[in-house]
């Protein structure tokens, strides 16, 4: 078998093409597990949200609720940081911002069920009284 120097050409051309083929696989699983990790975080911040709110009922640090209060010092902290840890930063405080928001729009939506069950707008007899 002689090898010519257009075969070389040839093999080292497909080389890089299965070379650059293989970076562009690594990158592509690599922004897919990255999405995973993102909702994983986001999904353990806001369950442990959840946790400390059912278990300390909606705790507050100087009337503000937890979870809200550490939204707030986990983004601004991500955007003090400029590496890789502010995106997962961030990510814990979006689950917290999540814990936050359900709550809210849990109790919202509980208020507007009480209001619908009374369109009139009467007063119930309190029946403590």
């Amino acid at each position: 078998m002689q090898l010519s120097l257009s075969k070389l050409e040839d093999l080292q051309s497909r080389y890089v093409g299965m070379k650059k083929r293989v970076e562009s696989i690594k990158a592509d699983a690599h922004e897919k597990i990255m999405v995973v990790v993102q909702s994983a975080e986001i999904g353990t911040s806001a369950f442990a949200f959840g946790l400390i709110n059912g278990r300390w009922a909606s705790p507050e640090l100087v009337g503000v609720p937890v979870d809200a209060l550490t939204a707030l010092g986990m983004h601004t902290a991500g955007f003090l940081l400029d590496n890789e840890g502010a995106k997962h930063l961030h990510n814990l405080a979006d689950g917290a911002m999540a814990s936050y928001l359900v709550r809210l729009g849990s109790g919202v939506g509980a208020k507007m069920r009480l209001e619908s069950m009374n369109p009139s707008g009467a007063q119930f007899a309190n029946p403590a009284q």
